[in-house]
């Protein structure tokens, strides 16, 4: 649990050895394969605690799920799976917290091993996020969410879950290009750099045929805010906003990403304390089994072609 005084936070060890689909906890990456890393912080949210629970609650309920996936025909256990351990202590912050694992991050090899990073709330990201720029020039993001999270900062907070998208795209280089759908609460300026960006897909349709252009060879990392999806289906997140996706509509996203040279990814958001029905935690579950398909799928494609 967190123990949170003043500025203080104290990790406990038993929320940053979790596992998922029967990985394997690792301290270092070695082997090749796709490794989880679990960042369980919610100290920059602005609304809804409890996404530091996300974790957990997604280990525990993976087991009750098939690995088996019947449309791909595929199981999640057909992919060398790790999850990279931290270090438990206390920290002054929540970049402290990220920045812990940035030594196991930078130690990735990204022609042999890829990362899901599991939240928290979005601001965890940020250094995963990082070491795929500086990896790959072209990157693409794609960011499902129903918020822009390019507001500068919330309250001078700069590293708030509501400024990552705009630290990220701080870290941008010319070639590398932004993909936001889902985004149905947004400020005027938030609105003015995606309608600048041209980033924003209105429809499901434009995005789908956005991502068909996408030449299969160009990397892909694609970030999953669990507020993408609508309350109905979904309401255990700390920002809820109706008018989102069903879990058949990122079924239709993933069969077109399946297709595509998806790197990395992350899943961040759940709140597991607000539903108490588990049905968020079951879709977070199944998200996560689809995240991981995409990129072991991906990986293996790369290890057959090298």
């Amino acid at each position: 649990m967190f123990l949170i005084s003043y500025q203080t936070i104290f990790i406990d060890a038993k929320l940053l050895s979790v596992k998922y689909f029967n990985s394997k906890i690792v301290k270092w990456p070695q082997e090749s394969g796709v490794y989880f890393l679990s960042l369980p912080f919610d100290g920059a949210t602005s609304i809804g605690k409890g996404a530091s629970g996300a974790p957990q609650a997604i280990s525990q309920y993976s087991e009750k799920i098939s690995p088996y996936d019947h449309l791909r025909l595929r199981s999640v256990s057909d992919f060398n799976l790790f999850s990279l351990e931290l270090e438990k202590g206390f920290f002054k912050s929540h970049i402290e917290i990220v920045n812990s694992a940035g030594t196991q991050i930078d130690k990735l090899d990204l022609n042999k091993q890829s990362l899901i990073t599991i939240g928290g709330d979005h601001s965890v990201i940020r250094y995963s996020v990082e070491k795929y720029l500086k990896s790959y020039e072209d990157l693409v993001v794609i960011q499902l969410d129903a918020h822009a999270d390019m507001i500068a900062d919330f309250l001078g907070d700069t590293n708030s879950h509501g400024s990552i998208m705009q630290n990220i795209l701080n870290m941008f280089g010319e070639k590398h290009e932004l993909i936001q759908y889902g985004v149905r609460q947004v400020k005027p300026s938030e609105h003015q750099k995606m309608n600048h960006l041209g980033s924003l897909s209105e429809t499901l349709e434009e995005l789908l045929e956005k991502l068909r252009t996408i030449p299969g060879d160009r990397p892909v990392y694609l970030t999953v805010d669990c507020d993408f999806f609508d309350p109905s289906c979904l309401p255990g997140t700390g920002a809820p906003c109706p008018g989102g996706a069903s879990y058949n509509d990122f079924k239709s996203i993933v069969e077109i990403l399946i297709e595509k040279n998806i790197v990395g990814a992350d899943l961040v958001e759940l709140a597991p304390s607000l539903d108490t029905s588990e049905v968020s935690v079951s879709l977070a579950s199944f998200i996560l089994r689809d995240l991981t398909l995409l990129i072991g799928t991906n990986l293996e494609g790369k290890k057959l072609n090298s």
